[in-house]
């Protein structure tokens, strides 16, 4: 039996992918590696340009590495392990794993993206036995057990997703660590359930690796409607990435059709420009993050950001969305990512809108995707036109000042002193400062009652200690003190610590009179003069 599933060629699709990979610039390039489609070496059943691997977790027995020339998913060969020759275990949660390694040299910062495309030959009746995935360690390590190897989704044979029989491409992103990373294909056995009656063979072909730039773009959204170009990585395939956007997720396919693809509008209209972004799914599903494309965009902390996008769909039991990440990931998305879905499958196109946001640090991510499970097979998800928006003004306001100080007090004045925040938290300088007084203790509630102390001075930067000195106070009085900062747009810190102090009593007598005289003097009265001391 011969099981090769060697793409259908479209020659429209192949003119407009070299017309637009010839004309553009690519902020993704293919990185090659040795023997990705395991058609030499085999020296002990290996592929040659990869190592395999072995973890028994104490289970006797091992797997059997072999060169596969009838099971393949194009040209000739793929790597094939059988599992047939691992014993069982009464442990019901122990799993044992296999597989084959490549270490590889990248550049620290920029992004790695692994594909790989696997056959499992089991019984129909078999289920979650065997999972297999493309893994990435960014460090460029060789455990495919480490905690910081990043894998596709784990799909278990006969679970629905992961029918055997059929080839399926997975896929996964990372951010590169050291200046070797290291692309494992892995299978994850439950050697409990080994009971089943051979054949117990899986397989792996076809590998691909790109590489991208991580560098955000300053404000914008770079190539919002795909008119930029398209870079294929693996020339044999569909599969072809827009520039300025990454890969996103962990991706599951069945068929050479899966992928991200460009689309034209000579065969589709569309919302902007001549193309669009076309993610087709076969059977089976993303992983809970889902699949698709993002981007990173740099933006001004304590503004707003949101993102539109046209998308529609083609069947059922699909998720399509936008989403704006205000911690700038882009790997996998935090909990603070807000999402906007639209699951209609009528073919038409409509807008969907997500945020706004307020970034965490100066850079927010913005993720087109698509998840669910697709039961059917060959179901597209699209995209078009995204719109990148700030919205309002300057949502931070000042910190708090934390050491506000009352001192040196006289009868009718007290020095002040603190230590400048900023305009946003504790970055840069505020515009304004207000400081107030009151012979009660100043709180949010009653700020507004307490009295605006005037030639208060202009804000320095975060740190900058300032002083000032408030007058006409009264003798023997406590006083309390606050003060907040504001920025340009007027939003306002915190209050400050309450500082108090008390103004001196006078003690002082005045100054004796020395020239006191009768300036008149009359038959029944006198008028004195004399100069006030």
């Amino acid at each position: 039996m011969v099981v090769n599933s060697q793409p259908a060629r479209c020659v429209a699709v192949i003119v407009l992918l070299f017309l637009m990979l010839s004309s553009v610039g690519s902020a993704h390039v293919a990185v090659t590696l040795q023997n990705a489609d395991m058609e030499t070496g085999y020296s002990g059943g290996i592929a040659g340009g990869w190592t395999g691997f072995w973890v028994s977790n104490g289970v006797s027995g091992s797997p059997t590495f072999f060169d596969s020339t009838s099971v393949r998913h194009r040209n000739s060969r793929a790597q094939g392990i059988n599992l047939t020759g691992i014993g069982t275990t009464d442990n019901v949660t122990l799993k044992c794993y296999t597989g084959i390694y490549q270490q590889v040299p990248a550049t620290p910062g920029r992004a790695y993206t692994a594909s790989a495309w696997h056959y499992i030959e089991m019984p129909s009746s078999t289920t979650n036995v065997v999972s297999m995935s493309v893994g990435i360690d960014p460090s460029g390590g060789n455990d495919p057990t480490a905690a910081n190897v990043v894998w596709s989704i784990e799909n278990w044979n006969g679970s629905g997703t992961t029918a055997v029989g059929n080839w399926k491409q997975m896929l996964c992103t990372t951010i590169a660590s050291s200046n070797t990373i290291t692309i494992f294909l892995r299978v994850i056995m439950i050697p409990y359930r080994f009971t089943i009656a051979p054949p117990n063979k899986v397989y792996f072909d076809q590998v691909y690796l790109m590489e991208s730039d991580t560098e955000a773009s300053e404000g914008i959204l770079a190539n919002p409607s795909f008119e930029l170009g398209f870079v294929r990585p693996d020339p044999m395939m569909l599969d072809a990435y827009p520039n300025n956007w990454l890969p996103f997720g962990s991706a599951y396919g069945t068929n050479n059709n899966s992928g991200i693809h460009v689309g034209s509008a000579n065969t589709s209209p569309v919302p902007d420009g001549s193309y669009y972004l076309e993610i087709v799914h076969g059977y089976g599903k993303p992983s809970a993050n889902g699949w698709g494309i993002c981007q990173q965009v740099r933006v001004t902390p304590g503004y707003q950001y949101e993102v539109y996008v046209r998308t529609k769909g083609s069947g059922y039991n699909q998720t399509r969305s936008v989403g704006i990440d205000p911690t700038g990931s882009i790997t996998v998305p935090s909990a603070q990512t807000v999402w906007a879905n639209d699951s209609n499958d009528d073919g038409q196109w409509r807008m969907i809108h997500a945020g706004p946001v307020t970034p965490v640090s100066d850079k927010v991510t913005v993720i087109l995707r698509t998840n669910g499970t697709f039961l059917d097979g060959n179901r597209a998800a699209y995209f078009d036109a995204v719109e990148f928006l700030q919205q309002g003004g300057e949502t931070i306001p000042p910190a708090a000042v934390t050491n506000l100080t009352a001192y040196n007090a006289t009868p009718t004045t007290i020095d002040l002193s603190w230590t400048c925040t900023g305009d946003d938290g504790n970055l840069g300088a505020a515009t304004t400062q207000v400081v107030k007084y009151s012979t009660q203790p100043i709180t949010e509630e009653n700020w507004h009652l307490a009295t605006a102390a005037p030639n208060v001075p202009v804000p320095g930067f975060h740190g900058t200690n300032q002083s000032m000195t408030v007058t006409g106070l009264t003798p023997g009085t406590r006083y309390y003190f606050a003060i907040k900062l504001y920025d340009e747009c007027s939003n306002a810190s915190p209050i400050s610590n309450i500082a108090s102090a008390v103004t001196q009593t006078d003690t002082v007598p005045p100054s004796r009179i020395t020239n006191l005289s009768v300036a008149i003097s009359l038959s029944d009265s006198v008028q004195l003069s004399w100069t006030a001391p």
